[in-house]
């Protein structure tokens, strides 16, 4: 049988340990490994990262979180494996498909000694200041599979890509729940 099985593998030009079952550690490693090649940043410009996520290239948006969240202080840029199937799980056209992996990218901000004046007030420009973490969310299964929060799972890893947790991440899921569709946020404008 073993024979076989190898035979099937050479004749499919696979080597014999892609046989082997993934872990979802594996597949999220796997998936963040080159991330910026082969995903599409949806946030050319850097935004600031929401309440509650700790960590957010040039041109990075700014959290709208206290600067005492996870998410604080933090810009970000968000990149995205299926950016149709985003947008469409987004504006509630359809559930995400599974599959579907979005990696924010945060770095550290810091003031640059300006300040910018607008509509909703005056506010210290930002500037990134080092990459601090990646943040994770990739939909493994339908809303009814075991060991998800509603077919997703989250990670967090560090810059190199290293993971420092995966599975169902509290502070994520309990952020991540309010929102309006299938636990994405979208982008504002």
């Amino acid at each position: 049988m073993m024979l076989l099985i190898a035979l099937w593998c050479v004749s499919m030009g696979l080597s014999c340990s892609t046989m082997r079952v993934q872990t979802p550690s594996d597949i999220v490693r796997s998936s963040i490994a080159d991330y910026t090649q082969t995903m599409e940043c949806m946030t050319p410009d850097f935004r600031v990262a929401p309440l509650l996520c700790r960590s957010p290239a040039t041109g990075a948006r700014m959290s709208r979180a206290g600067k005492e969240s996870p998410h604080g202080r933090k810009l970000y840029h968000l990149y995205v494996n299926d950016p149709g199937g985003y947008v469409a799980a987004v504006m509630g056209d359809q559930d995400a498909p599974v599959g579907l992996t979005l990696v924010k990218e945060s770095h550290f901000s810091k003031a640059v000694g300006v300040e910018a004046h607008g509509p909703n007030g005056t506010r210290a420009v930002m500037r990134p200041d080092g990459v601090s973490d990646l943040f994770v969310m990739m939909k493994i299964g339908g809303s009814d599979t075991a060991d998800t929060d509603l077919g997703w799972i989250y990670a967090t890893a560090s810059p190199l890509g290293e993971i420092e947790s995966i599975g169902m991440i509290e502070s994520c899921i309990r952020c991540h729940r309010d929102a309006d569709h299938d636990r994405l946020f979208g982008i504002a404008p």
